[in-house]
Formats: C-alpha cells, sequence, structure tokens
C-alpha cells in the first residue's frame, strides 16, 4: 500500500479533536513563602465551554504543613471548580493563594483526555498512593458535555443546543443558581418545557457523593417550586466500577443506592446510568421523547 493511502486512511478514520487553551490551577499554602503548587488543570475549548479536573487525594500535604493544609486544599479545589464552571474569565479571578496560570493551546479526542493527560503529566499530587491506576471521576459537566457531543454527532450542534443549552445555569427568583443541563417540550401547547438535571456519584469521598446527590435534588426542587418548568427528573450516573477500590466503591454505591430510595419515596423522577455511556442514551432518549 502506498504511503499517501495509509495517511487518507487514517485520516478518513480519526475522530475530530477538540481544540482549546488550558490553565495550571495552583495553589498558595504560604502567602509569605509565595510557593505555588500544581492542584489541577482548567481547559477551555474552541465553543468557550469550560472543564477542570484537581486532584482528590490530600494525604501527602499533612505531611508538608500539617493537618490544615488538608482542608484549606480541598477548598481550593471546590472553589476553583465552581468558578471554573460558573464563571467564564475565571482566569481573572483568583486569590492570593488560588491562581490560574494560562498554559497555552491542547487539543485531543475530548476535554476529559485533555485533561487527564495534563493531569498526569503536570500535578504530582495526582499521583494517589493506593494504587497504580488514579480515579478520575466523571463530573456533572463532563457527563452533560457527552450528551451534547453525542447529539451534535447525531443531529448537527443546532439540535443539539435546543436539548442541551451551552449555558445549563439558570438563576431563581430567590437568588439560587441551579444546574440544569437538558431541556425538552412538554406535551400540550400551553405547557412550559420541561428539564433534567444530572448528579454524579463517582467520586471515592463519601460526602463528595452526598453533596452532589442533594444538589441535583434541591435544583430540581427549586425548578419546580418556582414554576420555572413543568416537569424535571434526575439522571444518576454511578460510581465507576472499575477504576475504585473496593471499600471505596461500596460506600459510593451505598450513597447512591439510599439516594435512589429517598427519590422513589419522594416520587421525584429518575434514572440511573453505570457509565457515561449509558447516562447518554438515557438522557438522548428522554430528550427525543418529549
Amino acid at each position: 500500500m502506498l504511503i499517501d493511502e495509509i495517511f487518507k486512511k487514517q485520516k478518513s478514520v480519526s475522530k475530530p479533536s477538540v481544540k482549546g487553551t488550558w490553565y495550571r490551577v495552583q495553589w498558595t499554602p504560604d502567602v509569605a513563602a509565595s510557593e505555588r503548587m500544581n492542584i489541577g488543570i482548567a481547559f477551555v475549548d474552541s465553543e468557550g465551554k469550560r472543564a477542570i479536573h484537581t486532584i482528590a487525594e490530600f494525604v501527602r500535604l499533612r505531611c508538608l504543613y500539617g493537618q490544615e493544609a488538608i482542608f484549606h486544599a480541598q477548598l481550593a479545589c471546590q472553589i476553583a471548580s465552581e468558578l471554573v464552571n460558573d464563571e467564564s474569565n475565571f482566569f481573572e479571578l483568583g486569590t492570593p493563594q488560588l491562581h490560574f496560570t494560562e498554559g497555552g493551546f491542547a487539543q485531543g479526542e475530548s476535554a476529559d483526555q485533555i485533561l487527564s493527560r495534563l493531569v498526569s503529566d503536570l500535578v504530582p499530587l495526582s499521583i494517589t498512593t493506593h494504587r497504580t491506576t488514579r480515579h478520575v471521576p466523571i463530573t456533572r459537566k463532563a457527563a452533560s458535555r457527552s450528551v451534547y457531543d453525542a447529539l451534535s454527532e447525531r443531529f448537527g450542534k443546532d439540535v443539539a443546543s435546543k436539548y442541551v443549552p451551552q449555558d445549563p445555569i439558570i438563576m431563581t427568583e430567590g437568588g439560587f443558581k441551579i444546574f440544569l443541563p437538558f431541556r425538552r417540550e412538554a406535551e400540550g401547547p400551553n405547557s412550559k418545557r420541561e428539564a433534567a438535571t444530572l448528579v454524579s456519584a463517582d467520586f471515592t469521598s463519601a460526602e463528595k457523593v452526598q453533596s452532589e446527590l442533594l444538589m441535583g435534588h434541591r435544583d430540581i426542587s427549586l425548578a419546580l417550586n418556582e414554576k420555572l418548568f413543568s416537569g424535571g427528573k434526575i439522571f444518576i450516573l454511578r460510581p465507576n466500577k472499575q477504576s475504585m477500590r473496593t471499600e471505596v466503591l461500596q460506600s459510593a454505591e451505598k450513597e447512591a443506592d439510599d439516594f435512589a430510595r429517598y427519590l422513589k419515596s419522594m416520587k421525584v423522577p429518575f434514572q440511573q446510568g453505570d457509565t457515561s455511556k449509558e447516562i447518554t442514551e438515557c438522557v438522548e432518549e428522554w430528550c427525543l421523547t418529549g
């Protein structure tokens, strides 16, 4: 086979790449010392969609800075994630202890793939002490992007944007920011649209799982109580069975199971999936059957 034919074949099967700009997420434990530690990577693609991965294990910080440093590092990761997810100019909103430093151009098959590669290369604290394969949680933002990408590939970006709007955040009359990434038309000419949210139980911390699940219920409840939508549903991404330690997996699965029983008792519509692909298929079906 000629070399030109090989290249043509490779191009024909290669997936469209995601391109954008990445940023180091840096934390300063001691302002006086001015030391910066990489605690994560943020990425903004060419369409303005934002994503972030931060460290999930903080034990080694105790050896360097004491027990109190763990709390401050966890808080820094939480604030960084909220800024990246909620503010398009997050890189201008740092603090004396939290910084976003532009790293340059990056491209790959997906934002998650780009982030995983950069975190592995540039964030030493991301290397866990308990296992050789690091568990990288699938966040609700990442899972929502997978739905958008699937709909976009199948029907085009205009149709995808109808069901998965670029900005999933809605401000309620009470001043709450709620995350409702999916919309669909409701039955009847005078009916308001329906909305759905997505929650992820794919975290190694039971407290983080609880927080994610309860925030999802809060968002749907506020949307319906304020009559912003005529109906709502919660999609639950269950913990990854392949990369979590057994005891951690059991804890996360228990939280997801308890939450599902609670929703059932409250008669809140919900659906679960074990993988991002399963959740994508569930949400696609919900969007297109409205």
